[in-house]
């Protein structure tokens, strides 16, 4: 269904389990789409350039691929609570200000949530990687990061001008290179003992 530009809206019923590479990519002009609980997996491009405000993942969905929705006109997105894993640049350059990161989460790929509009964003404890440049650019005012996260990867809040506080979490060893660059704004970062390097810039 890649760049039917007619296509308005569409039901996935129960029997399909994964949502392929490009299938909806393009799909300028659809706005409904209903995702049954049988849908696991979310693949590469599957949403990309889509123009719907809202989207809810299927309570089921453990895999988000890589810009799955990337330059969408995505705003808010609902459920996902058993999402574990995000690709890199998966929303990126969209206009999302609402996605509650769920407790499963493990996994952030780069530049996944760069030049979007989210404000705050909480990450559970079961996140163990995150991409360099994730944050990047974002709205953020307020970021706390996981107390099993051992490495801040480069950039990865790099010029996110609104950002004023960050925690960083209790099993962090490494602040990579220009992780807060650019962070003009910003008033307190909170570095646990468990930290024993910070990079250059």
């Amino acid at each position: 269904f890649d760049y039917c530009g007619g296509l308005t809206s569409i039901m996935i019923p129960n029997s399909v389990t994964s949502i392929g590479e490009y299938a909806f990519s393009g799909c300028a002009n659809l706005k409904i789409l209903s995702l049954e609980s049988s849908v696991t997996t979310i693949n590469n491009y599957a949403f990309s350039g889509c123009n719907f405000e809202e989207f809810t993942i299927a309570d089921n969905v453990g895999y988000i691929g890589d810009r799955a929705f990337h330059g969408s006109d995505i705003r808010r997105i609902y459920g996902g609570k058993n999402v574990k894993h995000i690709g890199i640049y998966c929303f990126a350059s969209t206009n999302l200000e609402l996605f509650a990161l769920p407790e499963t989460l493990e996994y952030i790929g780069d530049v996944a949530f760069s030049h979007t509009d989210i404000t705050e964003v909480y990450l559970g404890n079961n996140v163990t990687f995150i991409g360099a440049l994730a944050f990047g650019s974002c709205a953020l005012e307020k970021a706390v990061i996981s107390d099993n996260l051992a490495d801040m990867a480069d950039e990865i809040f790099k010029y996110c001008q609104s950002l004023k506080t960050i925690v960083i979490g209790g099993a962090v060893e490494t602040i990579g290179v220009e992780a807060f660059g650019n962070c003009t704004a910003l008033e307190a970062v909170i570095i646990p003992n468990s930290v024993t390097e910070i990079s250059e810039d």
